[in-house]
């Protein structure tokens, strides 16, 4: 019984002294600048951007219950008709004037800076707005990129977001 008593004393003893030494690492980790401790901040402005653009692509609009995504892919054929838009612009302009919105109320009002491109795949930016005080000298990430078949051409269309902190 005596022998049974003494082991088991001596196996609180290593897991008291494992708990310590866990305690104390994650003391000393909490005490390393940000940039140290946490690595997934690229990764995390990378996602950030491309949960973005996937969420905003998604909204229905009021131009004939019609997703963004399609909104944006009339801006590559001039003149379209057949969606109208309850704002009375048509819906290339209507594209515009949401993604001016979200953009303000989300990325300008937590401080980002950022720039947003629009594009066909492998052609100049067909479009571009940035935030006013766009720089992303020090701190650029790759940007989150959303890639789409257009639903009127075919073609492949992107979304280019980049955010800087």
């Amino acid at each position: 019984m005596r022998k049974a008593q003494m082991e088991m004393f001596g196996l609180v003893i290593v897991v008291l002294l494992i708990m310590m030494g866990f305690l104390i690492w994650l003391r000393l980790d909490g005490m390393k600048p940000n940039s140290e401790r946490f690595m997934g901040t690229e990764w995390e402005r990378r996602q950030m951007a491309t949960n973005f653009l996937d969420a905003m692509l998604q909204a229905t609009t009021e131009c004939g219950n019609q997703d963004l995504a399609t909104l944006l892919a009339t801006c590559q054929v001039p003149g379209i008709t057949g969606l109208t838009c309850t704002s009375g612009r048509n819906p290339c302009n209507e594209s515009h004037h949401i993604i001016d919105i979200t953009l303000s109320e989300t990325l300008d009002y937590m401080g980002y800076e950022y720039r947003l491109n629009f594009s066909v795949v492998d052609e100049p930016a067909k479009w571009s707005k940035a935030s006013d005080n766009f720089g992303c000298k020090n701190n650029r990430v790759d940007p989150g990129i959303f890639i789409y078949n257009s639903p009127i051409t075919g073609s492949q269309l992107q979304l280019w977001l980049d955010i800087c902190g």
